[in-house]
């Protein structure tokens, strides 16, 4: 992992089929501590698109986030590049303070279930 925000580490690291639809896809994003436990929160691709619905309805100039595409993506090599595309993105809007510091943000990535201690960027 090599993005820090706050006193965490973040990556979109992997993807995987649910185990009860593998039609499903969840990108695991693996959350580092600075003691350092990592926590692994699951999300589809649909919650990061309702994410950054409504951080550009906050915030302007943000990343782009990948596109969705035409159906489901079965292909291993095309979840790997979303994979990868998200990673950037998130990573991209972590690092702004003001998205990092929003509410629905914080929700998003569950920070209060595992660190509430959390440094909030302030520079």
């Amino acid at each position: 992992m090599d993005f820090v925000a706050g006193n965490l580490e973040v990556e979109v690291k992997e993807y995987k089929a649910s185990r009860t639809d593998p039609n499903v896809i969840y990108y695991c994003i693996h959350i580092k501590k600075a003691d350092g436990q990592t926590v692994i929160i699951e999300k589809r691709f649909s919650e990061f698109d309702d994410l950054n619905k409504r951080m550009k309805r906050l915030f302007g100039n943000l990343p782009v986030m990948p596109s969705k595409g035409f159906g489901k993506l079965k292909d291993p090599s095309q979840l790997e590049k979303r994979r990868e595309d998200l990673d950037i993105y998130f990573k991209q809007m972590l690092a702004r303070r003001d998205v990092f510091n929003n509410d629905f943000m914080r929700k998003f990535i569950q920070i209060q279930n595992y660190a509430p201690e959390t440094v909030l960027i302030t520079k």
